[in-house]
């Protein structure tokens, strides 16, 4: 781009980063200025959010830093500039994939204003928008030197139990500028298998709900008396699922250990 500025695909904007000397900026509290001209030697990224937080709040602010792999078609009128990781990530606490963020970038190089642009986001089968997010952004103009963004969060539709390499596919194009066709690559890595836990003790008896605690809470515990009828196969497909036709299960025990219904869940 020929007019850099600051990409964000968090849900707040920094109103700042400088790239600046550690010496100069370290214990300085707001609002370091640059002198031109200065060497920069030992470096630091200073990141500021210029926020009002009301008293008795308190706000969080977590930053990773790193290379946005871009994706450019530089020729005029239209550059466009697709930004977004080479790879999706995965939430580790809740095992599963984390949104993928795709920031497309269209700066007007051209002589004359753009008119009526419309942007096509084309996904793979493994991708679909969050939300009720369009894959189509129209534009009736784009003025000369004018630089607009469209942001876009996609999610994997399920979970993969092997790596694979997919393609985005975005197309540019406007009544008085040639169509212009970008693919953004990224892969989407295997989702760790669910673990199996096997508890020592309870001849893997299937726990049961006991309501006679008198606090009202729900307790779980085996199947003491009866354990040798509530044994299932431990059958499960890749990712820790029970694939077995039929399980017994005994809904309610009482103190004694005694189940009070018993069902058959297919």
């Amino acid at each position: 781009m020929y007019h850099t500025a600051v990409f964000c695909q968090g849900s707040i904007r920094p109103d700042k980063v400088q790239f600046v000397n550690w010496g100069r900026i370290s214990g300085k509290q707001w609002d370091y200025k640059i002198a031109a001209g200065q060497s920069n030697g030992d470096s630091a990224v200073s990141v500021i959010w210029d926020r009002k937080i009301p008293a008795g709040k308190e706000e969080t602010y977590i930053t990773r830093y790193g290379l946005s792999e871009l994706v450019q078609d530089l020729r005029p009128p239209l550059e466009t500039t697709l930004s977004g990781d080479s790879e999706v990530s995965i939430d580790n606490e809740k095992m599963e994939y984390a949104p993928y963020p795709l920031t497309i970038d269209i700066q007007n190089i051209g002589k004359a204003d753009a008119k009526n642009v419309t942007v096509n986001i084309e996904l793979p089968n493994e991708l679909k928008a969050t939300g009720n997010e369009s894959l189509q952004v129209k534009l009736p103009e784009i003025k000369v030197g004018q630089t607009v963004k469209a942001y876009r969060q996609f999610r994997v539709e399920a979970n993969l139990s092997e790596e694979k390499t997919v393609g985005i596919k975005v197309t540019v194009d406007a009544d008085n500028a040639a169509k212009k066709t970008l693919f953004k690559n990224i892969k989407i890595p295997k989702l760790p298998r669910n673990a199996i836990i096997v508890l020592p003790g309870i001849a893997a008896s299937r726990l049961h709900k006991n309501a006679n605690n008198k606090t009202g809470d729900m307790l779980w515990e085996p199947n003491r008396k009866n354990y040798k009828l509530n044994i299932p196969y431990l059958a499960c497909d890749e990712n820790g699922n029970s694939i077995n036709k039929v399980i017994p299960e005994y809904s309610e025990i009482d103190q004694n250990g005694n189940r009070i219904v018993e069902k058959n869940k297919s």
